[in-house]
């Protein structure tokens, strides 16, 4: 490996967190359940739903989903389901 090199950043397979914000309401953990099942082609569980916290006043919820991703592919299309739907407000 020469001097201009980098190791990738995360290496495959991994288990990642995804974290979402979004409104507050009681389905909004099974919809970024359901778009990250649909982006990475393969059903996701309820267990896949580590934490829900919501706002202090209750207006938001944000919830963070473990996934175990195959490649920098699936991380990728995650992100852009995320990206596409308009009741997600805020990603990491």
């Amino acid at each position: 490996m020469t001097a201009h090199e980098q190791h990738p950043l995360i290496r495959y397979p991994t288990d990642y967190t995804f974290k979402v914000v979004g409104p507050g309401e009681d389905r909004f953990p099974d919809l970024v359940r359901s778009i990250a099942s649909r982006a990475l082609g393969r059903i996701l569980h309820a267990t896949d739903v580590r934490k829900v916290r919501p706002s202090r006043y209750g207006t938001y919820l944000a919830v963070t989903l473990a996934v175990a991703l195959r490649g920098e592919s699936e991380r990728r299309a995650v992100y852009h389901a995320f990206w596409d739907c308009e009741q997600v407000l805020f990603y990491l």
